[in-house]
C-alpha cells in the first residue's frame, strides 16, 4: 500500500519505522492513504495547541489524491475530525485512529498493542484500514469517528485516575502502617483489576500526555453543562501534588 506519514514529531517517526517494512512510503500526492501523525503540543497547563495539526491537515487536503483516505492519529479533541470534514473536498475519505505509543518506547508499544481502534464512516475506508494494518495481525475495532476520538480521552482519563488513586491510597496506607507495595501486589492479583493496572505510587502525572485529555474532557463537561466531579477531582488532586513537590525544600 502507498502511504504518506505527515508530521515530524515522535509519533510520525515511529510510524515511519514500523510501516517501512510493509508498505511503500511515498509523497502525499502518490499516497492511497495519508496519515496525520503530528503530536499535539501542550502548554504548562496541559492546554493543547492544535495550530500545527491544523496546518498539516489543511496542506494534506490540498495535495492528497482524489478518493484517497486521510487518517488522523494526532491527539485531537472529540468532534475535531467531523468539524474538518465539513470543509473538506468531497472526494477525501476520513478515519480517526487513536495512538498508544510512548515517547521512549514507541516502536515497542506499537507492536505490543492488543487491538487497533479506528473510527470510520464508509466501507471503502474499512477496506483501506484493513490493508494498512493487516501486516500487524491485530484485531481492528471499527466504530464511529467520534467514538474512536473519545476512546483516547477515556483511556488517558482512566490512567490519570489510576495515578491519583495509587498516590492517595499509598499515602493513606502509610498513615495506618500498611505497606503499599504489598497492597499493590494483592490488587494486581485480583482478576477484576489485573497485573497491568496503574498502581505504582510515586510521582504525579506530568508532561501533558494524560493532562491534555483531562483538559479535553473538562472542556466537554463545560460545553455541555455537565457537573460530574470525578475528572475535576483528578485534575485538582494531581495539581495539588505537583505544587506540594515544588514547594519542598
Amino acid at each position: 500500500m502507498r502511504v504518506c506519514v505527515v508530521g515530524e514529531t515522535n509519533l510520525a517517526q515511529v510510524l515511519r519505522q514500523v510501516l517501512v517494512k510493509y508498505h511503500a512510503l511515498v509523497d502525499i500526492w502518490q499516497a492511497e492513504l495519508a496519515w496525520i501523525a503530528h503530536d499535539v503540543e501542550v502548554d504548562e497547563n496541559d492546554v493543547a495547541n492544535l495550530s500545527q495539526v491544523d496546518r498539516y491537515i489543511a496542506g494534506a487536503m490540498q495535495e492528497i489524491a482524489k478518493n484517497a483516505t486521510l487518517l488522523i492519529s494526532s491527539q485531537i479533541p472529540v468532534g475535531y475530525t467531523r468539524k474538518i470534514m465539513k470543509f473538506a473536498p468531497p472526494d477525501i475519505h476520513w478515519a480517526y485512529m487513536p495512538e498508544n505509543v510512548r515517547i521512549k518506547a514507541g516502536v515497542a508499544d506499537w507492536f505490543d498493542q492488543d487491538r487497533f481502534v479506528v473510527g470510520v464512516e464508509e466501507d471503502c475506508v474499512k477496506s483501506a484500514i484493513n490493508n494498512l494494518l493487516e501486516p500487524f495481525n491485530r484485531p481492528i475495532m471499527f466504530m464511529s469517528i467520534e467514538s474512536a476520538e473519545f476512546v483516547k480521552h477515556a483511556i488517558n482519563c482512566w490512567l490519570a485516575m489510576s495515578v491519583v488513586f495509587a498516590n492517595n491510597m499509598a499515602e493513606l496506607a502509610g498513615s495506618v502502617s500498611a505497606d503499599w507495595e504489598s497492597v499493590e501486589q494483592a490488587l494486581r492479583a485480583e482478576h477484576r483489576i489485573g497485573k497491568f493496572a496503574y498502581l505504582r505510587a510515586g510521582e504525579p502525572y506530568t508532561g501533558g500526555t494524560l493532562g491534555r485529555d483531562i483538559q479535553y474532557v473538562l472542556d466537554i463537561q463545560s460545553k455541555y453543562g455537565q457537573s460530574f466531579q470525578l475528572i475535576y477531582s483528578i485534575h485538582h488532586d494531581n495539581t495539588q501534588r505537583i505544587r506540594q513537590q515544588q514547594e519542598k525544600p
